[in-house]
């Protein structure tokens, strides 16, 4: 009796879980519109490194300013990554440094 009852109360409790709701594409845009948006992660230094600018639209890559503008993405944090190749000739600093002067002067 005791395990029908349990049954009983949690097979309730999953009812209103199943229950679809339908969501408008406006009421998606109007949330979407509503937060901010933060890009964690960003790779794109390496690309403006080698020149890049990023006001320019791009068909290979990910980013560029009219992407992001229309994404309403509202902060990108930039990744300053080396790569393991730089260690072995000892570039690892400068290469840091340079990924930080790209995201300073070439991004922000």
């Amino acid at each position: 009796m005791r395990l029908s009852l349990t049954a009983l109360l949690l097979s309730s409790c999953l009812l209103p879980a199943q229950t679809k709701r339908t969501v408008s594409d406006a009421e998606v845009e109007r949330v979407h519109r509503s937060a901010l948006l933060i890009d964690t992660h960003n790779d794109v230094t390496s690309d403006t490194l080698k020149g890049l600018d990023i006001a320019q639209a791009r068909t290979d890559g990910h980013t560029d300013l009219a992407r992001l503008r229309q994404g309403n993405v509202g902060a990108v944090f930039f990744a300053a990554y080396v790569s393991g190749s730089f260690t072995g000739t000892n570039q690892s600093a400068h290469r840091a440094l340079e990924m930080i002067d790209t995201i300073r002067h070439d991004i922000v």
